[in-house]
């Protein structure tokens, strides 16, 4: 998977405890087999098959829910493959870990299982539907092709999420910024790797200049990320302007999505240029809402 990117390392599965993003794997009406696992089985039966598929290098468990909180058990697994996984290779991947979790754990256990793969630095959250998985495989591929976009990584929604469903929609894709690239290219290529193989619906691009490692929902302090829904992209001037804030020393950092009814773009500027700054920045509150704040405060 991702060839093209062996010069990036792997990501850091570790880094990113904050977030359950995987969406459901959930087990089918399928014929009955024998050794059927359940909740308190699945986790290790799971473990010890994908540890066999060619290609793995290892398989962590995020998160396990299970109690009174909530219904079921959710398990969540991440699934780190060789850097020099071609796409193919990983959708092969993809298909054996979704036929397992059909055939092999118990459909009266109400156990969810949620796996994301990883490989070459980039991510892929799986679907139930090896169609939705193959497609998720092609954006990310289609979208690290830009010399603007350095990984990416197509999430799914938050664990539990009623949304999720194998259609394609309620997704997200992150795109990491690349050295010296311009957000409004990363985002533009983001945004076309996405529409070349799945329906806008209400899923969303993302484009960030820190680690896919360390983003969560996108409103880190001192980060800066662009945000918007696939089917209402911004104006070319608000790309332009938001290049604008991506080069400028006194800013912070920003996290810039379309202002709502109810919600404003934030942008958080250094103490020491703040005025400057504020001043550079004018043209983001002449396109929409924004709230400005000093040194994150």
């Amino acid at each position: 998977m991702f060839r093209t990117l062996q010069r990036a390392t792997a990501l850091r599965w570790f880094g990113i405890l904050a977030l359950v993003p995987a969406i459901i794997l959930t087990a089918g009406c399928s014929a009955q087999v024998p050794q059927l696992v359940g909740s308190s089985t699945v986790e290790a039966a799971f473990i010890d098959y994908v540890s066999s598929v060619a290609g793995v290098k290892s398989v962590h468990t995020r998160n396990w829910l299970s109690g009174f909180l909530e219904p079921g058990t959710f398990v969540v697994f991440d699934v780190i493959l060789s850097d020099e996984r071609e796409s193919a290779e990983v959708d092969s991947t993809a298909r054996l870990i979704t036929e397992w979790v059909r055939t092999r754990v118990d459909p009266k256990a109400d156990v969810t299982v949620y796996v994301t793969l990883f490989a070459a630095g980039n991510a892929v959250s799986l679907s139930a539907d090896d169609a939705s998985n193959w497609a998720r495989i092609q954006i990310v591929d289609r979208a690290v092709v830009s010399s603007a976009v350095d990984h990416a990584w197509l999430r799914a929604s938050w664990l539990g999420d009623p949304r999720n469903s194998d259609d394609g929609t309620n997704l997200q894709l992150v795109s990491s910024l690349a050295a010296e690239g311009l957000t409004s290219t990363a985002f533009a290529a983001s945004m076309e790797a996405y529409q070349a193989f799945l329906p806008a619906e209400s899923s969303f691009v993302t484009v960030i200049d820190s680690d896919l490692a360390s983003y969560s929902s996108g409103f880190e302090t001192k980060d800066r990320s662009l945000s918007a829904f696939v089917s209402e992209p911004p104006s070319e001037a608000t790309l332009q302007c938001v290049d604008e804030v991506a080069v400028d020393p006194g800013v912070m950092g920003y996290n810039f999505a379309p202002a709502s009814e109810f919600w404003s773009s934030t942008v958080d500027l250094q103490a020491a240029e703040s005025y400057f700054s504020k001043a550079r920045l004018s043209c983001l509150s002449e396109i929409q809402r924004v709230q400005f704040t000093i040194d994150g405060s």
